[in-house]
């Protein structure tokens, strides 16, 4: 009797195997052939519909900037003055007419009006009219070649036709008078939009913190037991969650009640498009729509690459900065009244302190040149600065900092930072819609500032025991400027 080890695998005779793969093996084949369009089926749709969500999505970029162009006009303007800035909007973004490749088979730019009362559907919001019309609505339509439908790849061969691509935007009023928010985080989406860790303290006097990111746990990270915000006569909104929840917040934020998407009270004012028909600043004419980069300036000091250097005692006029401003040795440099734009360069100090108190607006701009635009004060070096009021005539009334909409996103808190270590005194607004501030230093401690100060940015990051105080209390002296513009408009669908 053989007995067998029970650890031993089992083995087959090797007939039985040669008739097992035999007879599955025409199984598999049937199998693969049956599969086989269902799984190329399953890849052209995949690789076609990116292709109709990429193009979709340019569409939409198109037809929102047509109807904020078109806003800026929307007041007082004629049907062919809305007309014609949309379409140079929009043409920015995608070409129009034939040819080839995908570009806007049509385009439809309309004024009306934007009133949702009773009405649950926001698509049917809109109201043409052109009596007293306070919105913009802008219809693309893609093609290819020259055809009204954009081509497919590979879905043709199962059944699926060329595909329609319709998009609409409307921009519409969104209200004026003085600010009621002194400190808002315009990114969407991100963690920590909003983000404050050590010992800090933030005051908000008669105005709200508003938060615009949606992330559902950190939209706001509040760290530190000694971080300390108080608002009065205000609130505190996120439209997200926000976490740590430690120090003193009064009062608590509000979640989910956050002002997207309609943070920016600022997006429809286009005051550098005004700057460029300055010849002090563009003799050979220049043009901006916020789509693309500002195209025309004349550098008055420096050189593209090469910053202008400043000292203890240097007299800083108005104009435009190539390469912008760094410093050298200590001390405090004056600056005359008016506009200084800083193009393709930053704006950088770590010695000294800029004395702009006599109303003054720093405009930043990056079309891509040899360095990139961004404020930087570190070490003994500071900022006071003071707005232009309205009888000075800026378009930038009410500013103290303005970055071009089209300058690329700031991917690092670092760079965007006031840290130096004397008080900076800030009257104003600061307008930075893709910059990711930090705040390090103290900010409106001194007897001069906390009247008007204002922070509308991309991320707001404070950190390393900063002390600053926003307020909307005294911007009443800006009355007549755009800060306080009547009508501001904003993308409501």
């Amino acid at each position: 009797m053989v007995t067998k080890n029970p650890n031993e695998p089992r083995t087959y005779p090797r007939s039985l195997a040669r008739r097992f793969l035999r007879g599955d093996g025409g199984m598999v084949l049937i199998w693969v052939t049956v599969l086989l369009p269902v799984l190329l089926g399953i890849a052209a749709l995949a690789i076609d519909a990116s292709y109709i969500f990429s193009n979709r999505s340019r569409a939409q970029a198109a037809a929102d900037a047509a109807a904020l162009a078109g806003s800026y006009l929307v007041d007082g303007g004629t049907q062919k003055e809305v007309e014609d800035a949309g379409f140079a909007a929009a043409r920015a973004n995608l070409a129009i007419g034939g040819g080839s490749g995908i570009n806007i088979d049509s385009i439809v730019i309309e004024r009306g009006v934007w009133d949702c009362s009773g009405i649950v559907y926001p698509a049917t919001c809109f109201t043409v009219t052109g009596t007293d019309p306070t919105a913009v609505r802008a219809s693309v339509s893609l093609g290819d070649g020259g055809a009204s439908t954009v081509q497919l790849f590979f879905a043709k061969a199962i059944g699926f036709g060329d595909q329609e691509i319709n998009v609409d935007a409307v921009a519409n009023v969104i209200g004026g008078g003085p600010p009621q928010d002194c400190v808002v985080a315009l990114n969407e989406h991100d963690a920590a939009a909003f983000y404050m860790n050590g010992n800090n303290d933030i005051n908000a006097t008669d105005c709200n913190i508003q938060i615009a990111s949606d992330h559902p746990t950190a939209a706001a990270e509040i760290n530190g037991g000694a971080s300390n915000i108080t608002i009065t006569g205000g609130t505190f909104n996120v439209d997200g969650a926000y976490s740590g929840k430690t120090g003193v917040v009064n009062p608590e934020p509000v979640e989910g009640a956050g002002c997207a998407p309609n943070c920016n009270p600022y997006s429809g004012l286009n005051p550098i498009h005004e700057l460029l028909q300055d010849i002090a600043y563009a003799p050979a004419g220049g043009s901006y729509d916020q789509v693309s980069p500002p195209s025309g300036f004349q550098c008055t000091h420096g050189a593209p690459g090469s910053p202008t250097s400043i000292t203890g005692g240097t007299a800083l006029t108005p104009g435009v900065y190539c390469g912008g401003i760094t410093d050298f040795g200590g001390g405090t440099a004056t600056m005359a009244p008016g506009t200084y734009v800083m193009l393709d360069g930053p704006l950088d100090t770590n010695a000294v302190i800029l004395d702009g108190t006599a109303g003054v607006t720093i405009v930043m701009v990056d079309t891509g040149g040899a360095a990139d635009s961004y404020i930087s004060s570190s070490g003994n070096a500071g900022f006071n600065l003071t707005a232009p009021d309205a009888a000075s005539g800026s378009p930038f009334g009410g500013f103290i900092i303005w970055e071009a909409i089209t300058n690329p996103k700031s991917a690092d808190p670092n760079d965007w930072k006031i840290s130096g270590t004397p008080n900076s005194d800030l009257i104003g607004a600061i307008y930075t819609p893709n910059a990711w501030w930090s705040f390090r230093g103290d900010v409106n401690q001194g007897a001069g500032g906390a009247d008007c100060f204002l922070v509308i940015s991309d991320k707001l990051d404070f950190r390393g025991g900063t002390q600053t105080d926003f307020s909307a209390a005294g911007c009443g002296g800006f009355g007549g400027t755009p800060l306080f513009t009547d009508d501001r408009y904003a993308l409501v669908q």
